[in-house]
């Protein structure tokens, strides 16, 4: 997690099996991810750990089409022998790339440890990454972070990163930033010719599928309906040094401490535990968040630790930020049902 310092194979080991030891018998399913820096650099690290763990009950035993592994990676590694073990797992397998626009747009934010921009060593493995999907099951998806670089772009960006690499992409958006209305403005209106361009092809949109988020007041896919995310709940994150956080975002952004649930040569603290899943629910949000859309805040982004960082407290969400998911999934969900109320009345007059 730290440049120059690397997990050994002893911690690795232990998170491991601490893991499989939180889990309660009737758990069908379970995940394990990896995160950086970048997590192909310690390619040797995965494969033992997914060696050491994939005879578990609710790995290798697991038959649903969930993925058991999660590499969140930037792309610019893929060896044949690392493709090779990619396609060994198949539909086990899900890898995230980060894609932050096209070509010189991408660039500007993603570096590579010479200092250059890195879409060339991307571009490269593009048609290998679309392989693994396509011909061996592995779920591959490309991840965009919208932010005050490449804002203007949206639509640009997406359109040609998609007929280069035919993969799906996600939209994220940074909401630590505070964005003004012209830059909204134009947000939406990027927005907009995008969904246009998806619409006319039959593509799902990248921000979410709206008309049938519309549709669905339940509780959220995890099923943790009562918790704003699934950190220090059902899920938990090691460092190089063994030590254990709710997720990964509270060990980056330095809540250290004061967060830490323990490490993985003592085990889980269950005080801490118990603090963090006090902080961690849906009632300490403001009247906005709790009163939103379900559907709508699942995809907002809500993250306590980003909260801390960009603002300084826990639970506050920028008024900006939170006018402009709502506009967006206001004006997409009237959008996509106009579009099946049409598509209704043609089928019925056919």
């Amino acid at each position: 997690y730290e440049r120059g310092r690397r997990m050994s194979w002893a911690t690795a080991k232990q998170a491991v099996d601490l893991f499989f030891g939180q889990l309660a018998e009737e758990t069908l399913h379970s995940s394990i991810a990896f995160f950086g820096g970048e997590p192909s650099l310690e390619f040797d690290l995965i494969r033992r750990v997914v060696d050491y763990s994939y005879p578990h009950r609710t790995i290798g035993g697991h038959t649903g089409k969930k993925h058991n592994y999660v590499i969140n990676t930037n792309g610019t590694l893929l060896p044949a022998e690392m493709y090779s073990f990619f396609r060994g797992l198949g539909p086990k397998l899900s890898l995230r790339i980060s894609v932050d626009g096209y070509a010189d747009n991408h660039d500007l934010v993603r570096i590579t440890s010479a200092g250059q921009g890195s879409w060339r060593l991307v571009e490269k493995n593009l048609p290998l990454f679309l392989s693994l999907k396509e011909e061996h099951g592995v779920k591959v998806n490309l991840i965009a972070t919208i932010n005050k670089l490449n804002y203007r772009s949206i639509f640009y960006d997406y359109i040609h990163v998609y007929e280069l690499a035919r993969l799906p992409i996600g939209f994220l958006f940074v909401h630590e930033q505070e964005w003004q209305e012209k830059e909204l403005d134009e947000v939406r209106r990027q927005v907009s010719m995008l969904h246009e361009w998806c619409m006319d092809r039959g593509m799902r949109f990248p921000l979410c599928n709206v008309r049938r988020s519309a549709n669905k007041r339940g509780s959220s896919d995890s099923g943790e309906a009562d918790n704003i995310c699934a950190a220090g709940v059902n899920s938990f994150t090691v460092n190089h040094e063994g030590d254990i956080f709710p997720c990964h975002r509270t060990y980056y952004y330095g809540m250290g401490e004061s967060l830490r649930l323990g490490n993985v040569r003592t085990g889980i603290v269950p005080d801490q535990r118990a603090q963090v899943a006090a902080i961690n629910r849906l009632g300490k949000l403001p009247p906005k968040c709790q009163e939103c859309h379900p559907q709508l805040r699942k995809r907002c982004h809500l993250c306590f630790a980003s909260n801390q960082k960009a603002y300084g407290t826990l639970y506050e969400v920028s008024d900006s930020y939170c006018r402009l998911m709502r506009d967006i999934f206001a004006m997409l969900r009237d959008r996509e049902q106009a579009h099946a109320d049409a598509m209704g009345s043609l089928a019925g007059k056919g």
